[in-house]
């Protein structure tokens, strides 16, 4: 899901074709990608193989089936596929066009994006997983709430690593204190990890976030390993 959500980051061409679907309520189907399990799951439409444009993209996505890009994206294969993916597949979406693109991901394991018409949403499913694309200002809000979080966790494994250093110095050091700092190592890692998931979806919207990300994470996982291994 990570690495399609990088293809699909705000700046990139494919973000911009889906973002155009969006916002002309008409929604659309659109498969990423393209092989014989696929091309034995599309019933119809029209071949084309032509080059893609999000405009081309865009217009193609006004008929009511799905549009087939190649595996690199950089031609559209077919238009008005009707997709018919394993029925017997589990969906958890109940709408139509939602219900078909997450079995045909299921079916075919390439990612697929269905974009609402009614809620203008734009969903992906790639390996089992579905994921709603946020808006750039909205991630970017959610990334800045992050940063603040790491710098109050930040604040805390300070004092819990200079709580050790006098515990050590003084002979005095309890398991206490080590699981202490281990916890808030630990919490910064989570925290990181979730940062670097946002920065990768907001794509060119996240450089800076990247550059506070590794100043605020630092050596954090070299000073846990090396915590563990210390007190061991």
């Amino acid at each position: 899901m990570r690495a399609v959500l990088r293809r699909l980051a705000p700046g990139t061409p494919l973000r911009d074709a889906l973002d155009r679907i969006r916002r002309s309520g008409t929604g659309g189907l659109v498969v990423l990608g393209n092989d014989p399990v696929v091309d034995s799951i599309c019933d119809g439409g029209v071949a084309l193989d032509v080059e893609f444009t999000p405009a081309r993209l865009r217009e193609l996505s006004k008929m009511d089936g799905a549009v087939v890009l190649s595996t690199d994206a950089s031609r559209i294969q077919r238009a008005n596929v009707h997709l018919v993916p394993d029925p017997t597949l589990f969906a958890v979406e109940t709408g139509t066009r939602h219900r078909a693109a997450e079995r045909t991901a299921l079916h075919t394991g390439v990612p697929t994006v269905a974009v609402s018409a009614s809620m203008t949403s734009v969903t992906v499913y790639a390996g089992g997983l579905a994921h709603v694309l946020a808006d750039p200002v909205v991630l970017l809000a959610r990334a800045d709430q992050t940063v603040a979080t790491m710098e109050r966790q930040g604040a805390r494994t300070d004092l819990a690593r200079a709580r050790l250093d006098r515990a050590e110095i003084g002979g005095y050091a309890s398991v206490r204190d080590v699981v202490t700092l281990a916890q808030r190592l630990l919490r910064l890692e989570r925290l990181g990890a979730e940062l670097a998931e946002l920065t990768e979806e907001m794509g060119e919207h996240g450089r800076q976030t990247t550059l506070q990300l590794e100043e605020l994470l630092s050596d954090t996982p070299d000073e846990l390993r090396g915590l563990v291994a210390d007190h061991l």
